[in-house]
């Protein structure tokens, strides 16, 4: 999908790390994440169970050009400061 996307010229894709099959269970799957990162040239923002806790982690595993945080704000928005 990522090098359709690229194909298609879109500057960049976010790519969350589990299907829509699981939902909310389940881990976010980051080896999958970090393949589409090295078949395309555009940046990857990867996503999915990242906090401030795993980011690092997240970042070594896709080498993505950014990580986006979602549920782990809710409730604690302060997590970028």
């Amino acid at each position: 999908m990522a090098k359709i996307c690229e194909s298609l010229g879109v500057d960049f894709v976010s790519i969350h790390g589990r299907t829509r099959k699981q939902l909310y269970s389940g881990k976010a799957d980051y080896e999958s994440i970090a393949n589409a990162k090295a078949s395309v040239k555009i940046p990857v923002i990867a996503n999915g169970d990242i906090n401030a806790q795993n980011a690092k982690e997240v970042y070594e595993i896709t080498k993505c050009d950014g990580l986006m945080i979602g549920r782990a704000s809710v409730g604690n928005p302060w997590i970028f400061y």
